[in-house]
């Protein structure tokens, strides 16, 4: 099996996940782009990342759907 998967509810069904450790200095991200669907705002995305020491990650919203 894969190591390390831990899995969170979304709902009804179980969501699986991996922690990844990510190097210092934003990682290399610039940008994050918000599917469609995502409930989650701007401010909420932005206060994370902060809180997590990234600085300056542009976040932009994806009109395109999943289809």
């Amino acid at each position: 099996g894969m190591h390390g998967v831990q899995f969170q509810m979304r709902g009804s069904k179980p969501s699986p996940y991996i922690d990844v450790q990510l190097p210092e200095d934003n990682a290399g991200i610039r940008e994050i782009f918000i599917g469609p669907r995502a409930d989650v705002t701007d401010r909420e995305l932005q206060l994370m990342l902060g809180a997590l020491g990234f600085k300056g990650i542009a976040l932009k919203r994806s009109e395109a759907s999943y289809r």
